[in-house]
């Protein structure tokens, strides 16, 4: 009942500021029971799209993610929203809006203190509509398989990667307390739309707490 309480109270909380903001997580070593819910920033660049205001697909949201003895179950989202307006010679002011998302439900089963089976569904969407009523969506869902390995650096720091059929993860979790946990990441995620395939790469950190 405590954890579930746990989950509740984070998911609602992750809900929040995705929305405020416009969302695979770092890999948090926790005990079992305990929880954690984390902050995201990812500067994410396609080889293939830019947003309607030519930037790159810079994230920010969080997670949430709970141990049960050998299985830790967890979900991301990630997204931003952009706005452009031109005048438009005989229609006037033109307004186009974009909306990204990118959501991550995983279940990672512990092996050993350093290795990981992982097991999850990428969700990519990417929704665009204007002032007039037209509207546009691209999106691709993916279920991964894959693995990780971890390794500490020294008493406050381990390191990680990580290799799904959806996505590449390195990493490095900088503990700064028995709670708090800072994260640095590199992450690339393929997905397609409609035959044309596109990988979103980049560097990313966040920080995270574990109760």
């Amino acid at each position: 009942m405590i954890a579930m309480k746990k989950v509740l109270l984070g998911l609602v909380i992750i809900f929040i500021l995705s929305a405020a903001t416009c969302f695979a997580a770092p890999f948090n070593k926790l005990e079992p029971g305990q929880t954690a819910i984390g902050l995201t920033y990812w500067g994410g660049e396609d080889d293939q799209y830019t947003t309607i205001t030519g930037e790159d697909y810079t994230l920010g949201g969080g997670y949430l993610e709970h141990r049960f003895d050998n299985m830790t179950l967890g979900f991301e989202i990630l997204g931003r929203s952009d706005t452009g307006i031109t005048y438009v010679s005989g229609l006037g002011w033109y307004s186009l809006e974009e909306k990204l998302r990118l959501s991550d439900f995983y279940l990672h089963y512990h092996l050993s203190d350093k290795f990981r089976l992982l097991l999850g569904r990428h969700s990519f969407e990417d929704k665009l509509s204007d002032n007039y009523g037209n509207s546009a969506k691209l999106s691709d869902n993916k279920v991964y398989v894959g693995a990780s390995y971890s390794v500490p650096l020294s008493d406050s720091i381990d390191a990680y990667a990580a290799l799904t059929t959806a996505s590449i993860q390195v990493g490095a979790n900088v503990n700064l307390s028995d709670s708090v946990v800072a994260n640095l990441f590199y992450r690339t995620f393929d997905w397609d739309d409609q035959g044309v395939d596109s990988t979103v790469s980049g560097f990313g950190l966040g920080v995270a707490y574990k109760f």
